[in-house]
């Protein structure tokens, strides 16, 4: 029954985005954690008719939610199965607008996106932004990303359509980082592809991808395409920023000559198709007045 009642939260949030009913502020928005210590996420609100409220847990790995506590209302409180096995977690309701879901004895498994939901009786269910919650490993040092770009494939730029500049950033830990593009110094989120969650490499290191589809036309323009990593520093909460660019070679002369590159080289190719069709009739038709020569003289 359980599961059946979030389902069916989820499936309203779908159907009925936020609209503004309720404002869900979630702290801290970001955390980094020892192994072994302990971390208090905390969750308001400001609709007292949503008396419900829910903790989320979605893993890199699984991408999936997973339903962690449940509250019917003040003082009412659940830590749902297979969480409710051990005192790990710990889910306070002191007031219908405020919640705080305690975590001990931090694992490496514990590192996830923690979402807060709220909703009322016949309402759909709203969303939290979120908090990233990231247990250190001891044995790995934080290191910020080495980024690079890497150039379109040559038969993109031999179809002359569309074009696709790939940025990936190698090597950094832990995996806090926010990729964005710039494109003659306008940011572009138009066409922008990166990889839901980082993953890890040999060494326990994370690497991202992020992939910048545009037009042939604006690759040629010689316009400086900029991809930036943001990465966030455990140890100070600080942010720095990593930013490698490229620029797309200068093919044409202008804008109306990549236009006509391609409908000239289809009317090339017709015109050549037509050269040998023509050819061919030619030929055919000297061998017919041959063989009539040769049919006549006999």
């Amino acid at each position: 029954m359980e599961f059946l009642f979030v389902t069916l939260l989820l499936l309203l949030t779908i159907i009925y985005p936020s609209s503004g009913v309720v404002n869900i502020v979630q702290e801290p928005k970001m955390s980094f954690v020892n192994l072994n210590s302990s971390v208090t996420l905390k969750c308001d609100h400001d609709n007292t008719d949503h008396y419900r409220m829910s903790w989320y847990r979605q893993t890199g790995e699984k991408q999936d939610l997973e339903l962690l506590a449940f509250s019917m209302g003040q003082n009412s409180v659940n830590i749902e199965p297979p969480f409710d096995k051990t005192d790990k977690y710990k889910f306070t309701r002191p007031e219908v607008k405020k919640g705080m879901l305690q975590i001990k004895n931090m694992e490496a498994r514990d590192s996830a996106i923690y979402f807060c939901a709220t909703n009322g009786r016949n309402t759909p269910a709203y969303f939290g932004a979120g908090t990233k919650l990231t247990v250190l490993d001891p044995k790995i040092t934080p290191s910020k990303p080495t980024v690079r770009i890497l150039k379109p494939i040559l038969n993109e730029e031999c179809r002359k359509e569309t074009v696709t500049v790939v940025c990936v950033a190698d090597n950094f830990y832990p995996d806090h980082v926010k990729v964005s593009w710039t494109v003659g110094g306008v940011v572009r989120t138009d066409g922008v592809a990166t990889d839901s969650a980082a993953t890890q490499n040999s060494e326990n290191k994370y690497n991202i991808t992020s992939r910048l589809s545009i037009s042939y036309k604006e690759w040629i323009k010689e316009a400086e395409i900029n991809c930036t990593v943001t990465y966030t520093d455990p140890e100070t909460n600080n942010q720095t920023s990593v930013t490698e660019y490229i620029k797309g070679p200068k093919r044409v002369d202008s804008e109306e000559e990549a236009e006509k590159y391609v409908p000239r080289g289809k009317t090339m190719l017709l015109a050549y198709g037509a050269f040998i069709i023509k050819g061919f009739l030619y030929g055919l038709f000297i061998m017919v007045v041959i063989r009539r020569q040769g049919f006549m003289s006999k």
